[in-house]
């Protein structure tokens, strides 16, 4: 292990004119390690490179401008974000309002006072928005929430809709 530590000390590390290769995306490494590939001259230092990664480097001059065939694009593509969906919580007639207030901190991570909040919407206007997620995520609440109500024997219901 001293030996590796020995060859590679910081001061070689310092002058190895390792760069990054625009054309292949890859990144360069000094001559000696990369035998069949572009050579690059490193502006600042004048060290010669090569990028090691790319096969389209490699080869003579001659046969690089032959191939001026279908340029490729390598772009990544556009991803769209996941559709959200609202949990919601339906207000009912049976159902304490201190136990509302305990799945909300409990399953949404809420804090006493925004608990409250959603709790007095749920009461006061029929339902409450409990937080917006991914569709699996939404689901995953939802099932939850009403396991637990069931299971305290109380008639809430949880929903999910599109947001």
């Amino acid at each position: 292990m001293q030996d590796f530590h020995r060859f590679y000390s910081t001061k070689q590390r310092a002058e190895q004119p390792y760069g990054f290769c625009e054309t292949s995306g890859a990144f360069s490494v000094p001559v000696s390690v990369a035998r069949n590939a572009r050579v690059r001259r490193n502006p600042v230092s004048g060290a010669e490179t090569r990028c090691a990664r790319s096969a389209a480097h490699s080869g003579s001059e001659q046969e690089r401008e032959g191939d001026r065939g279908v340029a490729v694009a390598t772009e990544r593509p556009e991803t769209a974000p996941p559709p959200m969906y609202k949990v919601l919580l339906l207000n009912d007639d049976y159902t304490p309002m201190a136990f509302v207030e305990y799945l909300l901190q409990h399953f949404f991570a809420m804090s006493d006072e925004m608990a409250h909040r959603v709790m007095m919407s749920v009461h006061t206007s029929g339902k409450g928005v409990c937080g917006i997620f991914s569709k699996e995520i939404a689901e995953t609440k939802v099932a939850q929430v009403n396991n637990f109500a069931r299971q305290h024997q109380h008639p809430l219901m949880c929903t999910m809709e599109a947001a």
